[in-house]
């Protein structure tokens, strides 16, 4: 019995996205393999109902696996029949009652879609210690794991369909962590249901797609908040203040130890994860468009490699209208010990350098320092439920969402062109 192994197993370019290998390099692929296999069939060359000696109900498998291993059931084989005329079950678990809606209090009922990596480990405990929500629905691509992260963050119901939540008239909050390829569409649908919406970067991986989730919050005025946290870190802010009521354009250097790209991971795929520059680099893009205060203007940006579309080093330039210049260094090879993230800020006769968000130094002017590292994701939850809970405007603007947007799509096209990238206002 042919198996679903042969050149193409495990990967994901060949078994998810459908790129087959060129016949003449290999012939019996892992798809090939099947295939052959059905022909034999559908011809006579092969008879695979002689193995098929016994059909049990499914919900007797339990009984059939015991027999079988206790040589009871002497089958050749067993195939289960499921009841395929029943519906299907329900895509979503209540695991337990909701509280009570407290207006007095404030509180905010919460939809949390996609629950990865990033997810559990920073935003869901953020989301907790913020305290003043009502956890109502976590929804996940599979039931098994919506019900585990449910269950540890103390969600009322679970499930794998985001339509339910956004129906749902008790959220008045959707998280939108999931993979990339699907971020527009989920937000845009989320404000356009009436919600407002903490949206993980990248807004989008086309200019298109960011452009419906703008167009979506502008329409309905619904608040969006992007996951650009660097810029509610303390450390940000301290050099931001730093250079309050300046008079003069700043010079910023970001300096990124990124590490080699994973292999084999849909972040790097184009089609699903937007690649690094668009899922990673729109942070510091953003960052430096914080400190700066106005969005940029000019894009120039040359990767280290020959090919812009797989190496992922890369310098990017961006100019501002008041004359400001942020250069962002980008580097997948350098030494592991360096620290991942690093940046310094001069103009107007002042200087700030910021090391890793655990140090910061105003030279000329005091220390800051946190005991752990502090990129701002609690505070930038804190300051979105609480916008969302009064009424206020977003803590991030839709204007600059979408400059950031603009100038991070601008490094890509700069490093395939080679020539400068002029934004519109």
């Amino acid at each position: 019995v042919s198996m679903s192994y042969g050149p193409g197993r495990y990967d994901r370019a060949y078994e998810e996205s459908g790129l087959d290998y060129p016949l003449p390099y290999v012939r019996w692929t892992e798809n090939r393999n099947l295939q052959a296999f059905l022909a034999l069939a559908a011809s006579g060359g092969v008879r695979p109902e002689r193995l098929l000696t016994e059909t049990v109900p499914f919900q007797d498998a339990e009984r059939a696996y015991a027999e079988l291993a206790s040589g009871e059931r002497r089958s050749l084989s067993v195939v289960f029949r499921y009841d395929a005329e029943r519906e299907l079950g329900a895509r979503s678990l209540t695991l337990r009652e909701p509280t009570a809606r407290a207006p007095r209090e404030g509180e905010l009922g919460v939809a949390f879609l996609g629950a990865g990596n990033y997810a559990r480990s920073v935003l869901l405990p953020a989301l907790q210690r913020a305290g003043g929500t009502r956890r109502l629905a976590l929804v996940t691509a599979t039931g098994a794991s919506a019900r585990r992260s449910a269950e540890r963050f103390d969600f009322a119901r679970c499930g794998t369909d985001p339509e339910q939540a956004l129906a749902d008239p008790e959220v008045d909050l959707v998280f939108v962590t999931t993979r990339h390829d699907t971020h527009a569409r989920l937000a845009a649908a989320a404000l356009r249901a009436g919600k407002s919406v903490w949206l993980e970067k990248p807004v989008g991986l086309s200019p298109d797609e960011v452009e419906q989730v703008v167009q979506a919050a502008d329409e309905t005025g619904g608040l969006l908040t992007v996951g650009y946290n660097r810029r509610f870190s303390p450390h940000a802010r301290a050099v931001r203040e730093h250079f309050a009521g300046r008079d003069a354009p700043l010079s910023l250097h970001y300096g990124v130890a990124a590490g080699p790209p994973p292999a084999g991971t849909w972040v790097t795929d184009p089609r699903v994860g937007g690649g690094r520059v668009v899922g990673e680099v729109c942070h510091f893009v953003d960052l430096c468009t914080y400190l700066v205060g106005k969005s940029p203007v000019r894009v120039f940006a040359r990767a280290l490699g020959r090919d812009p579309e797989q190496d992922d080093s890369l310098l990017a330039t961006l100019a501002y209208p008041d004359g400001s210049v942020a250069t962002i260094e980008y580097l997948c090879g350098a030494h592991a010990e360096l620290p991942k993230e690093r940046f310094e800020v001069s103009g107007a006769g002042r200087t700030a350098r910021c090391d890793n968000f655990r140090t910061t130094q105003l030279l000329g002017g005091r220390a800051v320092k946190t005991w752990n590292q502090d990129k701002g994701q609690q505070t930038a939850i804190a300051e979105t439920l609480a916008a969302v809970r009064s009424g206020s405007p977003s803590p991030i603007p839709l204007a600059e969402v979408s400059a950031v947007s603009r100038a991070t799509f601008a490094i890509l096209e700069s490093c395939r062109s080679g020539v400068p990238v002029e934004l519109a206002p």
